[in-house]
Protein backbone atom coordinates (compact mmCIF):
# COMPACT_ATOMS: atom_id res chain seq x y z
CA UNK A 1 0.00 0.00 0.00
CA UNK A 2 2.85 2.38 0.77
CA UNK A 3 4.37 1.71 -2.65
CA UNK A 4 1.03 2.39 -4.36
CA UNK A 5 0.56 5.58 -2.33
CA UNK A 6 3.99 7.02 -3.19
CA UNK A 7 3.71 6.04 -6.87
CA UNK A 8 0.20 7.48 -7.23
CA UNK A 9 1.20 10.76 -5.60
CA UNK A 10 4.33 11.02 -7.74
CA UNK A 11 2.33 10.31 -10.92
CA UNK A 12 -0.17 13.01 -9.99
CA UNK A 13 2.60 15.54 -9.36
CA UNK A 14 3.97 14.76 -12.82
CA UNK A 15 0.43 15.34 -14.22
CA UNK A 16 -0.03 11.71 -15.22
CA UNK A 17 -3.59 11.89 -13.93
CA UNK A 18 -4.94 8.73 -15.54
CA UNK A 19 -1.99 6.66 -14.36
CA UNK A 20 -2.35 8.14 -10.87
CA UNK A 21 -6.04 7.16 -10.75
CA UNK A 22 -5.30 3.63 -12.00
CA UNK A 23 -2.53 3.10 -9.43
CA UNK A 24 -4.74 4.36 -6.61
CA UNK A 25 -7.56 2.09 -7.83
CA UNK A 26 -5.30 -0.96 -7.78
CA UNK A 27 -4.12 0.11 -4.35
CA UNK A 28 -7.64 0.08 -2.93
CA UNK A 29 -7.83 -3.62 -3.76
CA UNK A 30 -4.85 -4.11 -1.40
CA UNK A 31 -6.53 -2.46 1.57
CA UNK A 32 -9.44 -0.14 2.47
CA UNK A 33 -7.03 2.43 3.96
CA UNK A 34 -6.07 3.37 0.40
CA UNK A 35 -9.47 5.08 0.15
CA UNK A 36 -7.82 8.03 1.96
CA UNK A 37 -5.41 8.40 -0.95
CA UNK A 38 -8.22 8.14 -3.52
CA UNK A 39 -10.24 10.80 -1.71
CA UNK A 40 -7.24 13.14 -1.58
CA UNK A 41 -6.41 12.71 -5.27
CA UNK A 42 -10.07 13.11 -6.28
CA UNK A 43 -10.36 16.38 -4.35
CA UNK A 44 -7.13 17.67 -5.86
CA UNK A 45 -8.14 16.65 -9.38
CA UNK A 46 -11.63 18.12 -8.96
CA UNK A 47 -10.18 21.43 -7.78
CA UNK A 48 -7.68 21.45 -10.65
CA UNK A 49 -10.42 20.72 -13.18
CA UNK A 50 -12.93 23.29 -11.90
CA UNK A 51 -10.36 26.09 -12.12
CA UNK A 52 -10.24 25.55 -15.88
CA UNK A 53 -13.82 26.79 -16.21
CA UNK A 54 -15.32 23.96 -18.32
CA UNK A 55 -17.75 22.88 -15.64
CA UNK A 56 -19.77 20.05 -17.26
CA UNK A 57 -16.76 18.43 -18.87
CA UNK A 58 -14.75 18.77 -15.69
CA UNK A 59 -17.51 17.20 -13.58
CA UNK A 60 -17.57 14.18 -15.90
CA UNK A 61 -13.77 13.86 -15.76
CA UNK A 62 -13.70 14.23 -11.99
CA UNK A 63 -16.43 11.60 -11.59
CA UNK A 64 -14.55 9.21 -13.86
CA UNK A 65 -11.33 9.88 -11.95
CA UNK A 66 -13.11 9.11 -8.67
CA UNK A 67 -14.51 5.80 -9.90
CA UNK A 68 -11.17 4.71 -11.35
CA UNK A 69 -9.28 5.61 -8.16
CA UNK A 70 -11.79 3.53 -6.16
CA UNK A 71 -12.16 0.71 -8.70
CA UNK A 72 -10.26 -1.89 -6.68
CA UNK A 73 -12.38 -1.69 -3.55
CA UNK A 74 -15.60 -1.28 -5.58
CA UNK A 75 -14.92 -4.55 -7.42
CA UNK A 76 -13.99 -6.22 -4.14
CA UNK A 77 -17.24 -5.02 -2.53
CA UNK A 78 -19.20 -6.31 -5.53
CA UNK A 79 -17.52 -9.68 -5.11
CA UNK A 80 -18.39 -9.76 -1.42
CA UNK A 81 -21.99 -8.83 -2.18
CA UNK A 82 -22.27 -11.79 -4.54
CA UNK A 83 -20.47 -14.34 -2.36
CA UNK A 84 -21.44 -13.24 1.18
CA UNK A 85 -24.64 -11.32 0.56
CA UNK A 86 -23.24 -7.98 1.74
CA UNK A 87 -20.64 -5.66 0.20
CA UNK A 88 -19.48 -4.73 3.71
CA UNK A 89 -18.39 -8.22 4.81
CA UNK A 90 -14.83 -7.00 5.40
CA UNK A 91 -16.24 -4.44 7.87
CA UNK A 92 -18.82 -6.72 9.49
CA UNK A 93 -16.11 -9.31 10.15
CA UNK A 94 -14.44 -6.87 12.56
CA UNK A 95 -17.43 -7.22 14.89
CA UNK A 96 -15.86 -10.46 16.13
CA UNK A 97 -13.39 -8.28 18.07
CA UNK A 98 -16.16 -6.17 19.57
CA UNK A 99 -18.06 -3.03 18.60
CA UNK A 100 -18.49 0.43 20.10
CA UNK A 101 -21.16 3.09 19.60
CA UNK A 102 -20.36 6.45 18.03
CA UNK A 103 -20.48 8.27 21.38
CA UNK A 104 -18.33 5.58 22.99
CA UNK A 105 -15.77 5.83 20.19
CA UNK A 106 -15.56 9.63 20.56
CA UNK A 107 -15.13 9.26 24.31
CA UNK A 108 -12.34 6.73 23.76
CA UNK A 109 -10.52 9.22 21.54
CA UNK A 110 -10.86 12.06 24.06
CA UNK A 111 -9.68 9.96 27.02
CA UNK A 112 -6.99 8.09 25.03
CA UNK A 113 -8.73 4.81 25.73
CA UNK A 114 -7.89 2.07 24.86
CA UNK A 115 -4.43 3.51 24.18
CA UNK A 116 -2.19 2.11 26.94
CA UNK A 117 -5.20 1.14 29.01
CA UNK A 118 -6.70 4.62 28.94
CA UNK A 119 -5.70 7.86 30.59
CA UNK A 120 -3.04 10.43 29.82
CA UNK A 121 -0.85 9.25 32.70
CA UNK A 122 0.07 5.99 30.97
CA UNK A 123 0.52 7.85 27.71
CA UNK A 124 3.16 10.23 29.04
CA UNK A 125 4.88 7.67 31.25
CA UNK A 126 5.39 5.36 28.30
CA UNK A 127 6.56 8.24 26.13
CA UNK A 128 8.87 10.09 28.54
CA UNK A 129 10.08 7.34 30.86
CA UNK A 130 9.59 4.32 28.55
CA UNK A 131 7.70 2.52 31.30
CA UNK A 132 6.01 -0.80 30.49
CA UNK A 133 2.38 -0.47 29.49
CA UNK A 134 1.56 -4.17 29.49
CA UNK A 135 2.72 -7.42 31.09
CA UNK A 136 3.66 -8.56 27.59
CA UNK A 137 7.00 -6.90 26.63
CA UNK A 138 6.08 -6.94 22.96
CA UNK A 139 2.97 -4.86 23.59
CA UNK A 140 4.91 -2.35 25.70
CA UNK A 141 7.54 -1.83 23.01
CA UNK A 142 4.90 -1.51 20.33
CA UNK A 143 2.90 1.00 22.39
CA UNK A 144 5.92 3.27 22.80
CA UNK A 145 6.70 3.15 19.09
CA UNK A 146 3.08 3.84 18.24
CA UNK A 147 3.03 6.88 20.51
CA UNK A 148 6.10 8.42 18.94
CA UNK A 149 4.96 7.50 15.41
CA UNK A 150 1.69 9.41 15.61
CA UNK A 151 3.48 12.43 17.14
CA UNK A 152 6.03 12.42 14.30
CA UNK A 153 3.20 12.09 11.77
CA UNK A 154 1.47 15.15 13.23
CA UNK A 155 4.76 17.07 13.09
CA UNK A 156 5.24 15.91 9.48
CA UNK A 157 1.81 17.29 8.61
CA UNK A 158 2.89 20.67 9.93
CA UNK A 159 6.06 20.48 7.79
CA UNK A 160 4.01 19.73 4.66
CA UNK A 161 1.70 22.65 5.34
CA UNK A 162 4.56 25.03 6.02
CA UNK A 163 6.26 23.92 2.79
CA UNK A 164 3.00 24.65 0.90
CA UNK A 165 2.78 21.05 -0.26
CA UNK A 166 -0.98 21.08 -0.02
CA UNK A 167 -1.62 17.82 -1.88
CA UNK A 168 0.58 15.93 0.57
CA UNK A 169 -0.76 17.98 3.47
CA UNK A 170 -4.38 17.01 2.73
CA UNK A 171 -3.36 13.40 2.29
CA UNK A 172 -1.54 13.43 5.63
CA UNK A 173 -4.56 15.00 7.36
CA UNK A 174 -6.81 12.27 5.94
CA UNK A 175 -4.46 9.49 7.07
CA UNK A 176 -3.95 10.86 10.59
CA UNK A 177 -7.67 11.57 10.99
CA UNK A 178 -8.38 7.97 10.00
CA UNK A 179 -5.88 6.65 12.52
CA UNK A 180 -7.29 8.81 15.30
CA UNK A 181 -10.75 7.48 14.42
CA UNK A 182 -9.45 3.91 14.59
CA UNK A 183 -7.87 4.60 17.98
CA UNK A 184 -11.36 4.82 19.46
CA UNK A 185 -12.10 1.23 18.49
CA UNK A 186 -11.88 -1.81 20.71
CA UNK A 187 -8.29 -2.63 19.80
CA UNK A 188 -6.81 0.86 19.79
CA UNK A 189 -3.32 1.21 18.36
CA UNK A 190 -2.60 -2.50 18.24
CA UNK A 191 -4.32 -3.08 14.89
CA UNK A 192 -3.77 0.29 13.25
CA UNK A 193 -0.12 1.28 13.42
CA UNK A 194 1.04 -2.20 12.51
CA UNK A 195 0.26 -1.29 8.88
CA UNK A 196 2.65 1.69 9.07
CA UNK A 197 0.54 3.46 6.45
CA UNK A 198 1.22 6.62 8.43
CA UNK A 199 4.88 6.40 7.35
CA UNK A 200 4.12 7.79 3.87
CA UNK A 201 3.52 11.42 4.95
CA UNK A 202 6.50 11.08 7.33
CA UNK A 203 8.67 9.89 4.43
CA UNK A 204 7.58 12.79 2.21
CA UNK A 205 8.11 15.37 4.96
CA UNK A 206 11.59 13.94 5.58
CA UNK A 207 12.43 14.46 1.91
CA UNK A 208 11.33 18.09 2.13
CA UNK A 209 13.43 18.63 5.25
CA UNK A 210 16.41 17.00 3.56
CA UNK A 211 16.23 19.43 0.64
CA UNK A 212 15.67 22.57 2.71
CA UNK A 213 17.67 22.04 5.87
CA UNK A 214 21.43 22.45 6.16
CA UNK A 215 22.00 20.51 9.38
CA UNK A 216 19.51 17.71 8.54
CA UNK A 217 19.64 16.42 12.12
CA UNK A 218 15.83 16.41 12.41
CA UNK A 219 15.56 14.69 9.05
CA UNK A 220 17.93 11.88 9.97
CA UNK A 221 16.31 11.47 13.39
CA UNK A 222 12.87 11.02 11.85
CA UNK A 223 14.16 8.56 9.25
CA UNK A 224 16.09 6.61 11.89
CA UNK A 225 13.04 6.23 14.11
CA UNK A 226 10.81 5.27 11.15
CA UNK A 227 13.37 2.67 10.08
CA UNK A 228 13.40 1.20 13.59
CA UNK A 229 9.58 1.12 13.59
CA UNK A 230 9.52 -0.63 10.22
CA UNK A 231 12.02 -3.25 11.39
CA UNK A 232 10.08 -3.79 14.62
CA UNK A 233 6.70 -4.19 12.95
CA UNK A 234 8.16 -6.43 10.22
CA UNK A 235 9.74 -8.63 12.88
CA UNK A 236 6.37 -8.92 14.63
CA UNK A 237 4.76 -10.03 11.38
CA UNK A 238 7.49 -12.59 10.61
CA UNK A 239 7.28 -14.03 14.13
CA UNK A 240 3.51 -14.54 13.79
CA UNK A 241 2.67 -11.89 16.38
CA UNK A 242 -0.44 -10.87 14.39
CA UNK A 243 -1.27 -14.31 13.03
CA UNK A 244 -4.59 -15.47 14.51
Amino acid sequence: MNLFAITALLSYRKKYYRISAIIAGIGTSAGPLMVFLSACLTLAYGYHSITKGKRLQDIVKSTAFSFISLSGILVFMLYQGIVFGTPFAFIDAQDAWGTVTLSHRLWNIITLYPIFGGGYGEFFRSLIFCQPTDKNPQVSVEDIFNTVSILIAIYSTFILFKARQFLYYIYSVFVISGYIWFLGSIQGTISTFRLLYVDVPIFIASGILFCKSQTRVTNYSILLFSTMALILQSAFFVSGYWAF
